[in-house]
């Protein structure tokens, strides 16, 4: 097999969670300072980490605006799920022997406290998050963190994320990209993959990870 190494992001890639965390950020936001925000405005937030979020949004005091946010999340935990046969692929894709991991603009806090995740986080040999580099996507800085302590090699790697910040991520460590075309993004990000997959099971269909 010509891929050995099939490294996931998070939000957006293995669950969709969108609606809960804008809808989390806008009322954060609004008990914090009383400003609105329109969910369209706050579509950024799904590709940044938490303190660049929190730039872009100008707000300080991180610590009470983090410990607002996670209790507002709680009350939307039910609405957040994994994609649709996310679990088949990384069972699938665990018992034929690839080595699975995670990057992710997640704190490794955020991360493990995810209760949607807690059956599918053993599947993963290697978890690069946020808090673990001094450079989130888009730049190279978290895959080659995974390569590395991975002790992989950028031609049996494939990444495969959502947005342009992922692509952009990837492209930049020479890393093969698959565009999760299963979530609800811009097309035009079609431009920077190798590969699109219209379902996890793509990976299969497509015969992909034999290429």
């Amino acid at each position: 097999m010509s891929y050995k190494h099939i490294v996931f992001d998070v939000d957006g890639t293995l669950v969709d969670n969108k609606k809960a965390v804008i809808s989390t950020w806008q009322e954060t936001i609004l008990q914090l300072t009383g400003r609105t925000y329109e969910a369209k405005k706050l579509a950024f937030v799904m590709g940044v980490n938490s303190e660049t979020a929190l730039k872009e949004l100008g707000l300080s005091r991180a610590d009470e605006v983090f410990k607002t946010w996670e209790n507002i999340y709680l009350k939307h935990q039910d609405e957040v799920q994994l994609f649709e046969d996310i679990e088949f692929t990384l069972r699938k894709l665990q018992d034929e022997g690839y080595q699975l991991g995670i990057v992710t603009s997640r704190t490794r806090y955020e991360l493990c406290n995810d209760i949607t995740l807690t059956n599918l986080l053993p599947c993963f040999q290697q978890i690069i998050c946020a808090s673990d580099i001094t450079e989130p996507k888009p730049s190279p800085a978290p895959l080659l963190a995974y390569l590395k302590k991975s002790n992989a090699t950028t031609n049996e790697t494939l990444y495969i994320g959502d947005i342009l910040n992922d692509a952009l991520c990837a492209n930049a460590a020479n890393v093969a990209f698959a565009w999760a075309a299963w979530s609800d993004n811009d097309p035009t990000i079609a431009n920077k993959a190798k590969y699109i997959l219209h379902t996890p099971k793509d990976l299969f269909l497509q015969n992909i990870l034999n290429k």
